[in-house]
């Protein structure tokens, strides 16, 4: 099967600008869709929903885990250089 990789979604969930960019490497079929076949996937099509939740719940925990490594980190240099508050 094919890997289904999203990019774009968040501007037509938030109606935001969109700020990621992506380039492919290899060949791929490209797929655009706008707000209102996007919106009609959400409400007709599990297996589109599921993937987008998948992937948005992947993000959210990359997210999570490099937050978690930059205080981690802003606390050890806090420590060396004894900054406070």
């Amino acid at each position: 099967m094919t890997p289904v990789i999203f990019f774009g979604e968040m501007s037509l969930i938030t109606g935001n600008k969109r700020t990621a960019t992506a380039i492919a490497f290899t060949d791929c079929k490209l797929r655009i869709m706008d707000k209102k076949t996007f919106e009609e996937n959400l409400s007709n099509d599990t297996l589109f929903c599921k993937k987008l939740l998948e992937t948005l719940a992947l993000r959210i925990e990359e997210t999570d885990l490099n937050l978690k490594r930059h205080v981690q980190r802003i606390m050890r240099l806090s420590q060396v250089f004894k900054v406070y508050g």
